[in-house]
């Protein structure tokens, strides 16, 4: 039996410290128990880059005017998709809270190289055959990230994209990645919250190479804690956890 490493990237919009993955193990590891697959704690890592955009230069006027640009034309297009009733521009703002950093990533060079360069040498550090848990940007930076190191992506046996907010940034993922190509040389599967701001559903309409595809609902009323709670609630969960088991030992 060949043992795989289970490894998380996390998203970014919120505050997060370099030991969060470790709440997250333990969830999915509760998952894996119910799928009667027992790992213990050290199968479990995570890649952790919210230092990088805590150093951004905000006095960088240029840069700063571009984000201002990118975060408007996001705004727009999220009211255009969902509508602009009270209650949703409610949901539109903190989706905006929680997506506006994407921005760093795709147009600024050197975050861009700083924050896969923490998913390589992840990469290069595990031993094992890597399963990628890729939450939110995660899953972007997962998704360019290994594309342009392809022999390092064969490390990678599946790159699970959690609550992926790719819909609303499919231009900028352009810039950076071929959509109609997969991020690992094995399995690529998504799992999509039906009720998230990050609308994951449409990623099949975006990228090509889909092995799974898993909508799941992680909280039918508010689409915010839809996208923020999904290693919260069994079911989604207990999917993460039935994608990695199937493809643990193959």
């Amino acid at each position: 039996m060949i043992i795989s490493k289970i490894v998380f990237v996390h998203g970014i919009g919120l505050s997060i410290t370099e030991d969060y993955w470790v709440e997250w193990a333990s969830s999915v590891r509760d998952g894996l128990i119910r799928q009667e697959l027992e790992l213990n704690k050290y199968d479990f890592d995570g890649v952790y880059y919210g230092d990088i955009f805590s150093n951004i230069d905000e006095s960088d006027i240029k840069q700063e005017e571009g984000k201002a640009k990118f975060i408007l034309q996001l705004k727009k297009e999220m009211y255009r998709q969902i509508g602009t009733r009270g209650f949703v521009n409610g949901f539109v703002d903190e989706g905006i809270k929680l997506f506006g950093q994407i921005y760093y990533y795709f147009y600024n060079d050197q975050i861009y190289k700083e924050v896969n360069n923490r998913l390589y040498k992840k990469l290069l550090y595990v031993r094992e055959p890597v399963h990628l848990l890729c939450y939110s940007l995660g899953s972007l930076i997962c998704f360019c990230g290994l594309q342009q190191k392809f022999e390092l992506s064969k490390k990678v046996k599946n790159v699970i994209m959690i609550g992926s907010p790719m819909f609303w940034v499919q231009r900028s993922m352009q810039l950076r990645a071929d959509l109609n190509k997969k991020p690992t040389a094995n399995y690529f599967s998504n799992v999509a919250g039906i009720f998230d701001i990050a609308w994951p559903q449409k990623v099949p309409y975006i990228v090509k190479g889909l092995d799974e595809e898993i909508n799941i609902i992680v909280n039918r009323v508010n689409p915010i804690k839809g996208h923020m709670s999904y290693f919260k609630v069994n079911q989604s969960v207990d999917s993460i956890a039935k994608l990695i088991k199937k493809y643990f030992v193959k």
